[in-house]
């Protein structure tokens, strides 16, 4: 029988096994980490994690919420002044943050869908990471359009074709392997710069 945890301790125990696999996910990628291992290094028995998941993949579900909320609470909490001059085209800036998050995940195996099948498991029966997903990106366009406007910039956002756009562009980085790393660069580039202009319309002049 499991060990029954207080609230403190489980509060802890829940930190350390998001901690251990963000870890272990990055490193193996999803079908190689096993709950023995993760529990042995989280230092509970085995049978305790299942008072936390129902499966490793649950886990894995709450770690990316949890760095996806992360990123954007960083993101949000820095001025855009420091991107200087490339935040005054907000159609060029999207797109070069779009393209440089997917080239950077990429390199994460549990990003790898050969190694951890991560497609079924982030667009299958997971309605609260896609809930999530689009909460924290509200969030962050939230914020940015605020900027633009105060500075005489007007971004219309078409939001169903940007959830559908987000989707595609994820399950492109997530196969590099099958469409090919030499040419996976530039394709992808290609792919999220014309569709930022499909799905973002400004209009007005930047003002400092």
């Amino acid at each position: 029988m499991a060990k029954a945890f207080t609230e403190k301790e489980k509060e802890q125990i829940r930190e350390r096994l998001q901690q251990e696999g963000l870890k272990q996910f990055k490193e193996k990628g999803l079908k190689k980490v096993s709950v023995q291992q993760l529990t042995r290094e989280v230092g509970i028995a085995q049978g305790g994690f299942y008072s936390f998941y129902d499966s490793k993949e649950a886990l894995f579900v709450d770690c990316v919420n949890r760095r996806l909320t992360e990123k954007i609470e960083k993101f949000v909490g820095t001025s855009p002044e420091i991107y200087g001059e490339e935040i005054q085209d907000p159609i060029a800036f999207l797109s070069e943050r779009l393209y440089l998050t997917g080239m950077h995940l990429k390199d994460n195996l549990v990003f790898n869908n050969l190694i951890s099948d991560s497609v079924n498991i982030l667009f299958g029966n997971h309605d609260h990471l896609e809930q999530n997903t689009v909460r924290v990106f509200k969030s962050l366009l939230s914020y940015l359009l605020s900027f633009w406007e105060m500075h005489g910039l007007t971004v219309k956002v078409d939001t169903g074709g940007l959830r559908a756009f987000v989707r595609a562009a994820t399950i492109l980085f997530m196969n590099e392997e099958i469409i090919g790393k030499e040419h996976f660069p530039e394709i992808y580039r290609s792919f999220v710069g014309e569709n930022t202009k499909r799905y973002f319309k400004v209009t007005g002049t930047f003002q400092p």
